[in-house]
């Protein structure tokens, strides 16, 4: 008997070994009556020292077929002795559920297969033996399925920097069931974790068949995506926690429906916080609103400094005038006083002294009237027909006002002089220079002709002299200073004299 007994351990010892390497999940169970359970999930340890506990919802029960393999990984060992299997045809058992006790007895001999069931969570029945005809139970095995799911019984918060070996912790977690060191016990089912940390979670070993049979999924309460189940030992390493969020852990065994949820609070960064956020918002808004107040403040700064310059600029065309001016008129006078006309060159020199009273009253302004301008131009060509007897026409479209319209200071006299010394200087009495101001729409179009000989050999070009490029360039300086009001210049010689134009353009608005 006791060869038989060794050689039976034996055989379950080889059976062990090879239902693993299969992925079997079953219990061998030495009573007198020895059974095989099969069960996805259960614990190795019987509770109470009798129950058998199953966490998964199908269970199989059969006798061990002797002389054969027995395909187990676990071995529960009631008894020292087994029936003999001749004895078996004299056995009859019956399946009770709960308190209910009239189950109908069956031989064992007619099937191994004693049950297959689907148990509910803390469901209990228990399979009696007896000698056919006796009243006394030889064995008694009870099985109950669990209402079991994963419990935390720790935690531990590690920051990003922390190199410790998870491997070595999960190996302890599985051999234990206190909490490993540094770990805090779980009082409820929230976890609070400070900003930026991860969470490693100790479950309870239960002793489970197998060491990785936990799952677990998680996610973000604000955006809940259905996550997918994943499997973990006793021990589990959350790494993807984001500070200022609020996430979901459903853990469960695996395959099982009954499932317990954790809360985790992650909290948040001092710049995630409200007060914080309100804090920002108004620097944005802040920013928002004087940046382009600075920006445009700076600009102006610019564009006035640049107006100023550009200010100067016209202001030194205008004093270029005045010595040009001064150097011809002198000049004329000088001519005058050598030919002893000097009635003449008294009246050039009142009328000079007038007109350069006035040139200094305008030289600082950038504007004058254009009623002004058409005064001293007059007066100027008064003080030019003293030496050459020609003819001045002045011709001014009734619709413009002078007196409302600015116009820059000594503008058009050097076009004026170039008519008179380049154009009627040679042609005494015959000669004319017409001045003409013109309103079309909002334009003001001022020409000057005059009739002088066209000499086809050096015809004359404008801006060879000191005073037409002086003109040009404060043309150039205006229409920068003021690009809506632009100033063209425009000269065409023909045979019959010279006709030099101004438009400027929006100036009669």
């Amino acid at each position: 008997m006791k060869g038989w007994f060794f050689g039976l351990l034996y055989l379950g010892c080889f059976t062990s070994i090879f239902a693993q390497n299969n992925n079997h999940c079953g219990v061998t169970y030495f009573d007198s009556i020895p059974l095989y359970i099969e069960s996805n999930l259960y614990a190795d340890k019987l509770y109470l020292g009798k129950e058998f506990i199953t966490i998964s919802e199908k269970v199989k029960v059969s006798l061990v077929q002797r002389k054969r393999l027995i395909s187990g990984n676990t071995f529960l060992r009631i008894v020292k002795k087994c029936i003999d299997k001749s004895m078996l045809d004299q056995i009859e058992y019956r399946i009770v559920f709960g308190d209910h006790k009239t189950s109908i007895w069956h031989s064992i001999s007619q099937n191994p297969l004693l049950a297959e069931l689907s148990l509910q969570p803390v469901q209990k029945i228990v399979l009696q033996f007896r000698r056919k005809g006796s009243q006394n139970l030889i064995q008694q095995t009870i099985i109950m399925r669990s209402g079991w799911s994963p419990l935390i019984n720790g935690y531990q918060q590690l920051n990003l920097k922390d190199t410790s070996d998870s491997k070595l912790k999960s190996d302890a977690a599985y051999r234990t069931k206190e909490a490993l060191l540094g770990f805090k016990p779980l009082l409820d089912n929230n976890i609070v974790l400070q900003p930026g940390n991860h969470v490693e979670l100790q479950f309870d070993n239960r002793n489970i068949c197998i060491d990785s049979c936990i799952e677990y999924r998680l996610w973000n309460e604000k955006e809940f995506i259905n996550s997918p189940w994943r499997y973990t030992g006793h021990l589990l390493s959350l790494r993807n926690i984001s500070a200022n969020n609020n996430y979901s852990l459903q853990v469960r065994y695996g395959g099982e429906q009954n499932t317990k949820t954790y809360l985790i609070h992650a909290l948040a960064f001092w710049w995630q916080k409200t007060w914080a956020i309100v804090l920002f918002v108004f620097a944005g808004i802040f920013l928002l609103i004087s940046s382009p107040v600075y920006f445009v403040k700076r600009q102006n700064r610019k564009i006035k400094v640049g107006e100023e310059l550009l200010k100067e600029q016209l202001k030194k065309g205008q004093y270029k005038l005045n010595p040009h001016f001064v150097f011809n008129a002198m000049s004329s006078i000088g001519g005058l006083v050598i030919a002893e006309q000097n009635e003449r060159a008294n009246e050039y020199l009142n009328t000079f002294s007038d007109i350069m009273r006035r040139t200094l009253y305008n030289s600082d302004r950038l504007f004058i009237y254009l009623s002004d301008e058409i005064e001293q131009l007059q007066e100027y060509i008064a003080l030019e027909q003293l030496g050459l007897e020609f003819k001045f026409e002045l011709n001014i479209d009734p619709e413009i006002d002078l007196d409302s319209v600015d116009f820059p200071p000594m503008l058009l006299q050097p076009t004026i002089e170039n008519a008179v010394k380049h154009g009627v200087a040679d042609l005494g009495q015959k000669g004319i220079i017409c001045l003409t101001l013109l309103k079309k729409e909002d334009d003001l179009v001022i020409t000057i002709c005059d009739n002088g000989k066209l000499i086809l050999d050096k015809p004359y070009k404008p801006g060879n002299g000191h005073g037409i490029a002086i003109t040009k360039e404060r043309i150039d300086i205006l229409g920068k200073l003021f690009p809506k009001d632009k100033i063209r210049y425009d000269f065409e010689q023909k045979e019959a004299g010279t006709i030099v134009s101004f438009t400027f353009e929006n100036w009669l608005t």
